[in-house]
């Protein structure tokens, strides 16, 4: 049941890779008719994060199976990447997920929610005060080093 309160798209704030080389899914102990995604980092602000681990390997997401390019059937025959199952959900939804972790397959739920930004995603000029410390807003991309820098002496 979707809860009008609340806005925004769901996300699943996971990185995950395709799992088409055998000798991965060798490595991590999967058969060769067995398809699934490699989750590689959970953003530390989710709800997935504490039902999902890194290295946990999805093999179905409430009830859809995810092959190993990580893409599902969309129409006609045409295929899309599995994080459309989850824009095709509300905020607030429960979902059930299949992983195999340490040799075995479990299932996890997770309450899909919207991806609060905790700082500046884009900014286009920092604005600052200089009182003997230059003080600015942290965003992306000064945290990337990519700030454009401007000293103007008097």
């Amino acid at each position: 049941m979707q809860n009008w309160f609340t806005s925004g798209f769901p996300t699943l704030r996971v990185e995950w890779q395709t799992m088409e080389n055998p000798d991965l899914r060798m490595s991590m102990g999967m058969t060769s008719n067995q398809n699934c995604i490699l989750v590689s980092r959970i953003a530390p602000a989710s709800p997935e994060f504490h039902v999902l681990k890194p290295y946990d390997v999805i093999h179905n997401f409430d009830g859809i199976a995810i092959p190993n390019d990580g893409t599902v059937l969309f129409t006609h025959g045409e295929r899309i990447g599995f994080s459309h199952l989850v824009s095709q959900k509300y905020t607030g939804d429960n979902v059930t997920v299949k992983v195999l972790r340490d040799s075995k397959i479990i299932e996890v739920d997770i309450k899909l929610a919207t991806r609060k930004q905790l700082i500046l995603v884009n900014i286009k000029a920092p604005s600052y005060y200089i009182v003997g410390f230059v003080f600015t807003a942290v965003s992306l991309p000064f945290l990337n080093g990519h700030t454009i820098l401007s000293i103007t002496y008097l």
